[in-house]
């Protein structure tokens, strides 16, 4: 089964030449979740929140509500601040449409070279299958399949993804900006096919050797063989923190437990800064209960850290330095008494890299 993009929405790319020079993407959609960003800072420019990853510094996302529960999420590569706030200021809704201002593109010596629904269509093709499994280590893998010429995906990609090899045959592959999975892209049987998943190119890229087409008793085995196999648990609150007497400023957040295939598997969860009456989860990068884990998770107004250890080799604490100078102690606690994972967290709320560092004795 797959999802169609929202109607309404559109996708611009422009650009000067290829991937390596300045770009700019615009997704505009209607009634978008909460931006999500993981292992990034934020920064404020013209009055805008800025986004980057770690690592990835010349590239920032910025994304704006323009009225009429429309969203705009731009991608910039290359691109000053300064020219980046100008151009999400242009952007206006008109009678239902959303305009651009062109003057700050044609400044750039940008031009519009691909427009489709969803950004995900210019990476993918027009998707027509879709099929997600786990692999023998629980990390869930997602393969697409869709009409589509391979050269003009392989030209694409560098917009969307980074450390690509194409190898003497078939196969290209590379990590996605937007969620630091690897991605491998092929062509077989007149399909162009993608494989996506939170593990290392090169193990995917094993897996994607192995696909082939489905014999038709095999696809009847495998849709009758379908059952949920991703249950959530228990989840438990780990630091909170309120200003003023009427709870402005309040804010929680904590773990929580979930089972797939057998595995215990782990979230995230957190208020939103402006709704602390609202929370929202996301997976955790990797095996708490397997080796220190470090996690920064960015969303409007605030930057949430989360630090994790086995219990059998836990630190003795944890210190969350904020770019003003501000220094957040950290005491791990064992939210889950049988579970042999320690947690804390700290949010951070101005802006600026976030550093962690890790106390190994008092």
């Amino acid at each position: 089964m797959v999802t169609p993009p929202p109607p309404d929405a559109s996708f611009t790319l422009w650009a000067s030449g290829d991937a390596t020079t300045p770009w700019l993407m615009l997704q505009v959609a209607r009634d978008r979740p909460p931006f999500v960003f993981t292992d990034s800072s934020r920064r404020l420019a013209g009055g805008f929140e800025l986004v980057s990853r770690r690592g990835q510094l010349s590239t920032t996302d910025v994304v704006i509500d323009i009225g009429g529960r429309w969203t705009a999420s731009i991608r910039a590569f290359g691109i000053d601040d300064d020219a980046l706030t100008r151009f999400a200021s242009g952007l206006q809704l008109v009678d239902g449409l959303v305009v651009v201002d062109d003057a700050v593109t044609e400044q750039l010596g940008l031009s519009v070279t691909h427009t489709d629904q969803w950004a995900a269509q210019l990476l993918y093709g027009t998707v027509t299958s879709e099929m997600r499994s786990l692999t023998a280590q629980g990390t869930t893998i997602t393969l697409r399949a869709a009409p589509g010429a391979l050269d003009e995906r392989r030209a694409l990609l560098p917009f969307f993804t980074t450390g690509l090899v194409g190898g003497a045959d078939r196969y290209t592959t590379g990590t996605l900006v937007a969620t630091g999975e690897a991605i491998v892209i092929w062509a077989t049987d007149g399909h162009l096919l993608s494989l996506t998943g939170a593990t290392t190119p090169h193990r995917l890229l094993s897996i994607a050797r192995s696909v082939r087409r489905a014999g038709a008793r095999e696809w009847q085995q495998l849709l009758y063989g379908l059952h949920p196999d991703y249950r959530l648990g228990e989840f438990a609150e780990v630091a909170r923190a309120g200003t003023g007497t009427d709870d402005s400023g309040a804010w929680k957040a904590g773990l929580q437990l979930a089972q797939r295939d057998g595995r215990t598997e782990y979230l995230w969860w957190w208020t939103w800064p402006d709704a602390p009456d609202i929370s929202s989860s996301i997976s955790a990068g990797r095996d708490l209960a397997g080796a220190l884990t470090i996690e920064t998770i960015v969303v409007r107004g605030a930057t949430y850290v989360f630090v994790a250890a086995p219990t059998a080799s836990a630190p003795n604490g944890a210190v969350v330095q904020a770019a003003d100078g501000t220094a957040t102690e950290l005491r791990l606690s064992q939210p889950f008494p049988n579970v042999p994972v320690l947690v804390g967290v700290a949010r951070v709320d101005t802006t600026g890299p976030v550093e962690v560092v890790i106390r190994t004795s008092e």
